[in-house]
């Protein structure tokens, strides 16, 4: 358990080796961001109860620790004893620590009024850090920023302050994170009112405050690209916006793919294919079972097997059948019930010569949906030609298919696009099966029989009976 208590301070000086020199507190912080809270507990507690010149800066560190925490009140004692309020740092320090304050009394089920008041006296500390911090320091007017604009829902006084700590800062990433995430809302108004102007510089100017952070900021800050993929989304740039979500899965050493996912299904939903197509062959190519168990948990798995695998469309007409076929084997280890789905990837799977998975993939769309006419002639068609064996079975399907599209045919009311469908299926199956199985003559004779039967249909004409007198003398 930590030890953070203030009435645990006299106990562990004794117990623990006097701190050499300010290096101290950078070793704190160093175990902070390790994780390992306690050691750099032991060692501020030192620093802070001796005092020094140390103390004020172990105190803040302290408090930093104690609100991560979840102890916004220790956090608040520990400051209070710095005795050093209108200190920049402590001041800012204060202002975070109430924030803390107000998210626990708003866990706690206290009234809006406490939570407000907790509000605004973290953003009078910050107030207060804002005009004590040395030039070109921004962090309290980033801080009050972000109280404008979260807390406070004050977009207008947030982008002012984004917009005055870049004129002296203009290399700050998180002020143009700010500006954007302020100004956003600028568009967004403006787009609701209708007003296609202020909409169009409104959103030219959020695009180009987050592409800013994106540059500035470390890799491991993403959500300016996350705010990218969205506004880019809003904005009509489907590619862009999956775009964001890929940058965002390559920053991370174990990628989420949450958005990528989502972004996929939402653009084969709305049929921007070459998006969804992108999002899915990225997922894929890292880890294909994510797409696998992110459709199981899928409300309705068939519908949503089918809408994703429209996305392959774009590889098949550039030819990469192989990147369709890996999505769509993604896709129905899910165990979706979807002919189609099986269907199409029985096609990817013959097109890349997996012979044996694309039989399989073809009895299975067959047996999903028995009354598709093409899905005999497909699978007669893998038997007959690609496979070369149970050529009786391939006849079978070639007849099942010409008997199937008859019966469907003769429908009044049928589409014109299912007709051509029918009417296509029909004819390939036909000459198929005339190609398995060559017409021979009505007599059922070979080639010989077949002249003679020719022969005999000549007209010979009769000789004159000089001729054939003369003709027998000469024989004679």
């Amino acid at each position: 358990m930590m030890m953070m208590a203030s009435a645990m301070f006299v106990s562990l000086v004794m117990a623990l080796p006097a701190p050499q020199d300010a290096a101290e507190v950078d070793s704190a912080r160093a175990l902070v961001e390790s994780g390992d809270l306690d050691g750099a507990m032991q060692i501020l507690t030192v620093l802070v109860v001796q005092g020094g010149a140390d103390a004020l800066a172990a105190g803040v560190l302290m408090s930093e620790v104690q609100l991560a925490s979840g102890n916004p009140e220790e956090a608040l004692a520990t400051l209070n004893a710095l005795g050093e309020p209108n200190n920049a740092s402590v001041a800012l320090a204060l202002g975070r620590t109430h924030l803390g304050r107000a998210d626990a009394l708003h866990a706690a089920g206290a009234s809006s009024d406490e939570v407000t008041a907790a509000l605004l006296k973290a953003q009078e500390h910050v107030k207060q850090s804002v005009i004590r911090s040395p030039a070109g320091d921004q962090a309290a007017l980033l801080e009050l920023g972000y109280i404008r604009l979260r807390r406070f829902g004050d977009h207008e006084e947030a982008l002012r302050l984004a917009r005055e700590g870049l004129e002296k800062n203009p290399d700050e990433g998180n002020l143009h994170l700010l500006k954007g995430l302020s100004n956003v809302w600028v568009y967004w108004n403006s787009k609701s009112a209708g007003d296609e102007v202020v909409t169009k510089a409104a959103y030219n100017e959020t695009v180009d405050a987050y592409l800013k952070a994106v540059e500035l900021l470390p890799p491991d800050q993403t959500e300016a690209l996350a705010q990218l993929a969205w506004i880019y989304g809003d904005g009509g740039e489907a590619g862009k916006s999956v775009d964001a979500a890929i940058a965002i899965a390559e920053r991370q050493d174990d990628p989420q793919f949450d958005l990528l996912y989502n972004l996929a299904k939402q653009y084969s939903l709305s049929r921007e294919f070459e998006a969804s197509s992108r999002a899915l062959e990225v997922i894929v190519g890292i880890s294909a079972r994510d797409i696998t168990q992110r459709l199981k948990k899928e409300e309705d798995i068939d519908s949503m097997a089918t809408e994703l695998a429209w996305s392959v469309g774009p590889f098949v007409q550039r030819g990469d059948q192989a990147t369709a076929r890996a999505i769509l084997k993604a896709i129905l280890a899910a165990d979706p019930k979807s002919p189609a789905v099986w269907h199409n990837y029985a096609i990817m799977c013959e097109d890349t010569n997996r012979y044996e998975e694309a039989l399989t993939a073809y009895e299975k769309s067959v047996e999903l949906d028995p009354e598709n006419a093409r899905f005999y002639n497909d699978l007669g068609s893998l038997l007959h030609r690609a496979l070369n064996r149970d050529l009786d079975r391939a006849r079978e399907m070639y007849e099942l298919c010409i008997a199937k599209a008859d019966e469907q045919l003769v429908a009044v009311n049928l589409r014109p696009e299912r007709r051509t469908a029918l009417t296509q299926a029909r004819s390939y199956a036909q000459n198929s099966l005339e190609e398995l199985t060559p017409t021979t003559p009505a007599s059922g004779g070979g080639l010989l029989e077949g002249l003679l039967e020719g022969l005999g249909e000549l007209t010979i004409p009769e000789l004159p009976e000089e001729e054939e007198e003369e003709q027998g003398d000469s024989e004679g």
